[in-house]
């Protein structure tokens, strides 16, 4: 998990402090919060965020390398689908979570990075940072790749492959293929897997990068302790 890496350690006071500080107000106590918590509580929440989106990338492959993706009413071939276009959809949102939390962290927490206009103020922004924008560009270089992909995922046709439709052609028609629906589920399961478990130790690496590159800023901060 991103919220353990010790880049964020000397963060975490402050953020726990905040934290404390929120459960009071729910109970009714009004608080007060120093800038340095409020930064912490800003910067720790973009990093949860962050990791809600690989939480969910790795739920996909997870369920991905099992074979018993049938259900009650949906074949193997749709729930792979299913997972498969996930996983490709999300990886836009890892990579925004980033650019959040990369804008929180150099207070500009008002960024709308998915804008057209918010995409230009983030460039701007990291100009001065040579090697966050070098980290952060890496880490848009691997998500690109599924660019096309993804595009035609939202917009035009669903993700196939000639295996998938091997595999959907056995199991909606009375079509007799020279296959069995074992193996070539079998076939599938293995590329897809594989694919994705590289794709995913790539953006951990590229976003421990991106936030090694972070750890300078945040110990340059006077943090209250």
């Amino acid at each position: 998990m991103l919220i353990s890496n010790d880049s964020f350690s000397s963060l975490k006071v402050c953020y726990a402090k905040a934290v404390i500080k929120g459960l009071r107000e729910t109970q009714g106590e009004k608080q007060s919060y120093t800038e340095y918590e409020k930064y912490s509580f800003d910067v720790m929440k973009r990093v949860i965020e962050v990791d809600a989106a690989l939480d969910g990338l790795n739920i996909g492959l997870h369920y991905l390398e099992h074979e018993d993706l049938d259900l009650p009413v949906f074949r193997f071939s749709k729930v792979c689908v299913y997972h498969v276009e996930n996983i490709i959809s999300r990886l836009t949102t890892v990579e925004e979570r980033m650019k959040l939390l990369v804008s929180t962290s150099l207070l500009k927490n008002n960024i709308r990075v998915a804008s057209f206009k918010g995409k230009i103020q983030f460039d701007n922004l990291i100009d001065d940072f040579p090697v966050i924008k070098e980290k952060m560009g890496e880490l848009s270089t691997i998500v690109s790749k599924y660019k096309t992909l993804r595009n035609e995922i939202s917009h035009e046709s669903s993700f196939t492959t000639s295996n998938v439709i091997v595999a959907s052609t056995l199991e909606d028609t009375d079509i007799e293929i020279p296959i069995e629906h074992s193996e070539i589920k079998s076939e599938i399961i293995s590329s897809t897997v594989s694919e994705f478990s590289e794709l995913i130790v790539e953006l951990d690496i590229s976003i421990e990068a991106v936030v090694c590159a972070l750890s300078e800023i945040y110990a340059d901060l006077i943090i209250e302790t």
